[in-house]
């Protein structure tokens, strides 16, 4: 079956919470160390009790309790009858499955076929009226009209031809409002079948449906409505704790006395900071270097092209792409602010967490790894876990562990009104925010290249 991934309700949440890959130990917790060790679910909880032990050596904890935050407006928690509906179309298309009908078919609206056309005006080709294995849908109306419906009804192997007038204001000279003729040829025809959302629909994916975070032993259309609005409440909700949250730490980072950073721990966040920065670059320059031969473009029928190119593109260097994407000086400064900002975070949160004696139990890490292996479609928590090592529950143990911080932070704030329109907020906020920002981006690119 071919399935299209849509985001399940967790997913934003998830990814923002996320570590930023600092499993980077062997065996055993032994001593002062914070770096993370394969350990098995049901032993993440003494783990985190450990680090916020060590982590008291490093951190005096500034007050958390009552500071005021920007109020947040909390009206997407109100789910809606459209916002269900509208996850149930996105699981119509994650269902939807494809079934190739080239041999004895013929086409009809939203069939995904592969096409050679060449069109003629009086009997000559015109510049960008002809393609070679070009992939279309019939019926999404990217070609001009009499084309896009002379497409319905056809077979493949034979070539046809299908008479086109484009229309007086077409936006090309040259072809408005002239008739010409496409001779037209299909290799193949692949037609979408998409699912009835229904209670026997509901009853034979009711495991993927868990996953997913819609409800165990779902049977009914109803009771996974009822899991989509419960999901997509504890998604908003979760996002916007996150939300305080975050502005709540930079206060903390102000008012906290961070002494130093755990070096080991310090020095596994450069390093797979650097490593993806210098994945990114790869592609970048991987990019450039393709650009630089060939100028791509898009014809009049939303076809691309490309056409021979004498510029050529010097290969960037690692701190030349730190400072156009992330605006830093150079990439080892921006590395070294980055990776202590983010322990000052996991620093303070693991500390809060163990000061309200928090705890992250075995059922929190099963259910918070299902929705994560749902979302990077592997069909289990523990297919993961087998791909990247038992270190993947201090991953999936913090991400629960944030969450659940989220909400003691968000319930013991006072959420206080905005500034008004056109004022500007203080510089302190202002910086939270794009730091929040930055982090959340991060967290997402370390996540991703985890699980591909």
């Amino acid at each position: 079956m071919n399935k299209i991934k849509v985001t399940a309700g967790i997913a934003a949440a998830a990814i923002s919470a996320l570590t930023l890959a600092a499993c980077g130990g062997s065996g055993a917790q032994q001593g002062d160390s914070t770096a993370s060790a394969a350990v098995a679910a049901k032993d993440y909880n003494g783990f985190y009790k450990h680090t916020a032990d060590v982590y008291k050596n490093y951190v005096k904890l500034g007050e958390y309790k009552g500071l005021d935050v920007t109020k947040i407006d909390r009206s997407n928690e109100q789910v809606t009858d459209e916002d269900v509906n509208n996850q149930i179309e996105a699981l119509k298309a994650q269902y939807t499955e494809t079934q190739d009908v080239t041999e004895g078919g013929t086409t009809q609206k939203d069939d995904i076929i592969t096409i050679d056309y060449t069109g003629k005006i009086n009997g000559v080709e015109f510049e960008g009226g002809s393609a070679q294995g070009s992939t279309y849908t019939v019926g999404s109306g990217q070609f001009v009209e009499d084309l896009d419906k002379g497409l319905e009804g056809k077979q493949a192997g034979q070539d046809f031809d299908v008479n086109v007038k484009f229309p007086d204001d077409y936006g090309k000279e040259e072809l408005n409002g002239k008739d010409a003729v496409f001779t037209v040829k299909i290799s193949q025809i692949m037609r979408p079948s998409e699912p009835e959302i229904n209670d026997d629909f509901v009853k034979a994916h009711a495991d993927d449906l868990a996953k997913e975070g819609f409800g165990t032993g779902l049977a009914t259309l109803d009771a996974l409505k009822n899991g989509i609005k419960t999901s997509l409440a504890e998604s908003a909700k979760k996002s916007n704790d996150q939300q305080v949250l975050g502005e709540v730490i930079e206060k903390l980072k102000e008012t906290s006395e961070i002494k130093d950073y755990p070096a080991q721990e310090l020095e596994s966040l450069k390093t797979n900071r650097k490593s993806n920065l210098e994945q990114e670059l790869e592609q970048y320059n991987s990019y450039m270097s393709q650009l630089s031969g060939a100028m791509v473009a898009t014809d009049e029928n939303g076809e691309t092209v490309t056409a021979e190119s004498t510029e050529t593109t010097a290969a960037m260097t690692l701190d030349e792409y730190v400072k156009g994407s992330y605006g830093a000086e150079n990439a080892d400064a921006y590395v070294d602010e980055f990776a202590k900002g983010y322990l000052a975070t996991k620093m303070l949160v693991t500390l809060i967490a163990d000061e309200n004696n928090i705890d992250v139990s075995v059922d929190d890490i099963n259910k918070a790894g299902e929705e994560l292996a749902s979302y990077y479609g592997y069909n289990s928590y523990q297919e993961i876990v087998e791909k990247f090592g038992a270190e993947v529950n201090c991953d999936t143990g913090y991400q629960v562990l944030y969450n659940k911080v989220s909400t003691l932070i968000a319930e013991n704030s006072n959420e206080v009104k905005e500034a008004e329109s056109g004022e500007a907020p203080a510089a302190e906020e202002t910086q939270a925010s794009e730091e929040q920002s930055e982090t959340s981006e991060a967290a997402e690119t370390e996540t991703t290249t985890a699980a591909e």
